[in-house]
């Protein structure tokens, strides 16, 4: 009798676990039904949807290529699902601009749950990992420091890297072929370094302070270890597989430590100065003083240790790709467009000559290469769409990640 009672009793607990997880798979597959009238790539399976499609163009390292090739086949707005989650893929250079626009302004441009681990899950919590107020006083803190008025203090920066990477053109063989994407690495690695951590450009340069320098090859290494992490969690990976003694968790965590071993003394000196703010400080260099490290750990108390090495990391990896990366497509249509580029260089040249260099009056007058550079990414952003993973009910401006 006991024993027909167990086997009733566990039916029933089976019976309702399995009834609670189909209901809450069809919630949410009701829930997104007007976007399935949007076009959607073949091969959608009916539990894990495009999922194991994405891991596996992940894996391969040409996930982008396949949102491409998707959006060739499907025109500039789809979706594809992981499980019953959609994410919309924007390819339109215009209806993207407005999408980010019109989210700002209304407030509707939230971040899921799963996006924001995915951002965190990298090197710890960070500014685009929050939300509420742990988001707020984070951005108030920042906001200030990139707005184009404090960074055109640092424009000596920009032009000593500019001049360097110059220089590292003219010792290569006119004979040899110049690899531009990994000198626009550098130049911006450089100058965002500078602003941030007050690195010497000069890579030549020793540091007074006996803090490491850096290493462009290894730290665009460990960089693309920690971006490459993000990209599989984001697409589905679990994320307590890091823990485990496979490949790709060995080089997440060897990653991980190169770039807080170079961040680490360097946060600590700028907690050291905000600490201690009556003692003389003239054995450091102005340029570490000055950076926006020791400004942010100076004003705001609340970043410690951990919470100013996860941000550090972030801010170094979205400063340099973006950056380099549209500097090179830029080149490349600069060098299909032969007229378009001697004139630019004439522009360049006679505002260079009637200001002695680059500064903030300069700039103003250089809206011709202002225009080339929207115009680029006008053009290559089809390459690079935009996910939308969404995290509420209406399908219009929704959880973004811009690629």
């Amino acid at each position: 009798m006991s024993l027909i009672l167990i086997v009733l009793v566990g039916s029933g607990i089976a019976i309702s676990t399995i009834g609670v997880f189909a209901f809450k798979w069809w919630s949410e597959r009701h829930r997104y039904r007007c976007l399935e009238n949007l076009p959607s790539p073949q091969g959608r399976h009916w539990f894990f949807g495009h999922g194991r499609q994405i891991l596996a163009s992940v894996k391969e390292k040409k996930y982008f290529k396949l949102l491409f090739d998707w959006a060739k086949e499907l025109g500039p707005i789809y979706v594809y699902w992981i499980s019953n989650t959609p994410i919309i893929i924007l390819s339109d250079p215009k209806l993207m601009e407005n999408t980010l626009i019109d989210g700002v302004k209304q407030g509707a441009w939230v971040r899921t749950p799963s996006g924001q681990k995915a951002w965190n899950d990298a090197v710890g919590p960070i500014l685009l990992g929050q939300n509420g107020t742990e988001w707020q006083w984070r951005r108030k803190a920042w906001n200030p420091e990139f707005t184009s008025s404090a960074l055109s203090n640092h424009l000596d920066l920009v032009k000593q890297s500019c001049l360097q990477v110059i220089e590292t053109i003219k010792q290569i063989p006119q004979t040899k072929t110049v690899k531009a994407d990994p000198l626009f690495v550098e130049l911006t690695m450089r100058v965002i370094s500078g602003l941030l951590f007050g690195v010497p450009v000069d890579k030549n340069d020793s540091s007074p302070t006996n803090l490491p320098l850096l290493e462009i090859d290894r730290t665009y290494e460990a960089m693309s270890v920690i971006t490459y992490r993000y990209l599989r969690i984001a697409t589905g990976e679990k994320m307590w597989l890091k823990y485990l003694p496979i490949r790709a968790s060995q080089e997440y965590w060897q990653a991980r430590r190169y770039l807080e071993q170079f961040l680490a003394p360097r946060i600590d000196l700028a907690l050291q100065i905000r600490d201690n703010s009556d003692r003389d400080w003239s054995e450091v260099s102005s340029l570490f003083k000055e950076s926006m490290l020791v400004r942010i750990a100076t004003k705001n108390t609340k970043y410690n240790r951990a919470s100013l090495i996860s941000e550090s990391i972030q801010l170094l990896i979205a400063g340099t790709d973006t950056t380099a990366h549209s500097l090179s497509f830029a080149l490349a249509e600069l060098s299909l467009n032969r007229h378009i580029y001697e004139k630019a260089q004439n522009i360049v040249d006679r505002t260079w000559e009637k200001y002695n260099g680059i500064n903030a009056d300069s700039l103003r007058e250089l809206n011709y290469i202002s225009a080339i550079f929207k115009g680029v990414q006008s053009k290559t952003v089809a390459g690079m769409p935009m996910c939308l993973h969404i995290g509420i009910p209406t399908p219009a401006i929704l959880d973004g990640i811009v690629w």
